[in-house]
């Protein structure tokens, strides 16, 4: 989706890799470093979460940290429901991601598995 979004906006500076690797270079995203932080505490409920809170306050606004947890709450939300109910990502979706999976290298993920 960012990848899309990224395109349709016109930002050709996108590093995708910075999700991954957020030391490879800038993401190209204001504040992508801080939403990094932030989402990636958020998910893993870290005892940084409110050491990236703030951080993403401070350089985005509050306006922005509240969209960026509404973001993190909706995806672990669609994620945990596809997860319970065994819903495998469906043969469209596989091919269209699969440039972006094989170029992060994401099937390192156990959270990865997609279907055969």
């Amino acid at each position: 989706m960012l990848r899309v979004s990224a395109q349709s906006t016109g930002n050709t500076s996108l590093n995708l890799h910075a999700i991954t690797n957020p030391e490879s270079a800038p993401s190209g995203i204001q504040g992508g470093a801080s939403l990094t932080a932030f989402a990636e505490a958020a998910v893993t409920n870290s005892s940084d979460l409110p050491e990236a809170r703030g951080r993403l306050k401070r350089e985005l606004g509050e306006a922005a940290l509240v969209d960026a947890a509404a973001v993190v709450g909706n995806f672990e939300r669609m994620t945990r429901i596809a997860d319970g109910a065994g819903i495998p990502m469906d043969e469209r979706n596989v091919e269209f991601t699969r440039e972006v999976r094989e170029s992060l290298d994401l099937g390192r993920f156990a959270s990865a598995r997609l279907p055969a």
